[in-house]
């Protein structure tokens, strides 16, 4: 990793087009629905049943932080690990790393479908 490359662990608030993958192998992530909330982001709050329990009330997931899951590496663990990306050896398998996603040029001529193999051009 070069001294001006910035690793970003967390995604912006302000609608730029982003992306992720591993910080540490570069893999591609994929949502992982949080198993404690079944990805509503929210529980149901039991804390005040003893009062007849005729109102339900919600509260914030603790597992998922109210997100209603996270993304993931999608290679193993034993693959990540193996594999680092240069100079990110000491970045933890499966952190996330998010990225700006450039923008489309939409005055841009699509690519040029590749000839056949042996095709004269």
């Amino acid at each position: 990793m070069s001294a001006h490359e910035e690793i970003r662990f967390a995604p912006r608030d302000d609608g730029t087009e982003e992306e992720c993958q591993c910080a540490r192998c570069g893999s591609s992530c994929g949502w992982l629905e949080c198993p404690g909330c079944d990805g509503d982001g929210q529980v149901q709050d039991f804390r005040d049943w003893s009062l007849g329990g005729l109102i339900e009330m919600y509260m914030r997931c603790s597992q998922c932080r109210g997100k209603g899951g996270w993304h993931s590496c999608l290679s193993s663990d034993e693959w990540c690990e193996a594999h680092p990306l240069p100079g990110r050896e000491s970045i933890r398998c499966g952190e996330i790393e998010w990225f700006d996603v450039p923008p489309r040029n939409a005055s841009a001529s699509p690519p040029l479908a590749s000839s056949p193999r042996g095709a004269l051009p």
